[in-house]
């Protein structure tokens, strides 16, 4: 009897320790898998963190997961022509008519940067022109309406600054009678508008038509001479 009771408490002591053992295994296990959760999420968070970095620097880099490649500056520089674009065309529907509509191409052509070359929509046949096939009269109307809608947002954003003043210097010996007259009769409606409008031109067709006018001779002593006709 003594033999079993000392048998039975030693099995006893022994079931204890092995019981108090499991306990310390599964308290170990459960802080392993807590402190193994905290790692997963700091984790993720860091992946997340690290995906932000990686998409803002493939953005100012150019890189994109569909190949096209557009720096920030380039980004940036797109979107302000795309601005000059539109209040180009409101002044270059005037002078063409609607005829002529420019627009952004999205494209590059040669070793051009990507969005940042300029093509021309041609109403009377709906094709998409490049600029070098414009005839001297479009040329001039495109850059005219360029130039008039860069200073129209330069003035919209410069806090009240006005740009008053346009000279336009030659330009005037490629236009065919019929287009001069066109030219001159645009001017005339921009000077009307309250800007003042300098031309700088050799063209005799042209000259007799501006009624104010400053002439710049050189002498034979290699002096020049002002006459200011009014």
């Amino acid at each position: 009897m003594g033999e079993r009771l000392t048998a039975a408490q030693t099995a006893a002591r022994e079931a204890a320790g092995l019981a108090a053992r499991s306990a310390g295994v599964a308290q170990r296990a459960g802080s392993a898998r807590e402190a193994l959760a905290a790692a997963s999420a700091q984790v993720r968070a860091v992946g997340e963190d690290a995906g932000v970095v990686v998409r803002v620097a493939d953005l100012a880099t150019g890189r994109s997961a569909d190949g096209e490649r557009v720096q920030l500056s380039t980004y940036v520089l797109m979107w302000r022509l795309d601005a000059v674009i539109d209040a180009a065309n409101a002044r270059l529907a005037l002078f063409s008519g609607s005829e002529l509509e420019l627009q952004r191409d999205r494209g590059a052509r040669g070793a051009r940067k990507t969005g940042l070359d300029l093509l021309v929509l041609d109403r009377r046949t709906d094709q998409v022109r490049v600029p070098e096939t414009l005839s001297g009269g479009e040329t001039f109307f495109v850059s005219l309406a360029l130039a008039l809608g860069l200073a129209d947002i330069v003035m919209g954003e410069a806090g009240g600054v006005q740009m008053e003043t346009l000279f336009i210097d030659e330009g005037f010996g490629s236009l065919d009678p019929e287009t001069l007259e066109t030219v001159v009769r645009e001017i005339g409606r921009l000077a009307e508008s309250g800007r003042t409008v300098g031309i700088v031109s050799h063209v005799g067709d042209m000259k007799s038509q501006i009624a104010e006018q400053i002439h710049v001779r050189r002498g034979a002593d290699a002096r020049s001479t002002l006459t200011v006709t009014a």
